[in-house]
């Protein structure tokens, strides 16, 4: 049985085994790069999918902020109408202010009617 250095808590002094060879903790995490995918464009038909499942104002204004502007579900979440300057067309997302394309504008109007 192999031996761990002595612990020593609250005043009490005791020695704990070691573990067994392969049976660390640690011995499972890998080590070395991760290979990650190239990120693909959606194809025309899941893009055509996706729109064609956005039924209400929100969703469409939803889906175009998060396909054309690439904003994050939560940075969706926190925007306020504070966030949007229509007059000027910048919202701002994330403390960012973006330019607001066309398509976005529309619907965005669509959805605050």
């Amino acid at each position: 049985m192999l031996l761990e250095p002595v612990v020593v808590t609250d005043a009490v002094v005791r020695v704990t085994p070691a573990q067994p060879q392969g049976t660390q903790p640690v011995s499972r995490i890998k080590v070395g790069q991760n290979e990650y995918a190239v990120l693909q464009p959606l194809l025309p038909e899941q893009g055509e999918r996706s729109v064609g499942a956005a039924t209400t104002p929100a969703a469409r204004l939803v889906l175009a902020l998060a396909a054309v502007h690439a904003t994050r579900v939560a940075q969706i979440a926190a925007l306020v109408l504070d966030d949007v300057d229509l007059g000027n067309r910048r919202p701002t997302i994330a403390g960012r202010a973006r330019p607001l394309g066309d398509l976005t504008l529309k619907l965005m109007v669509q959805w605050l009617e």
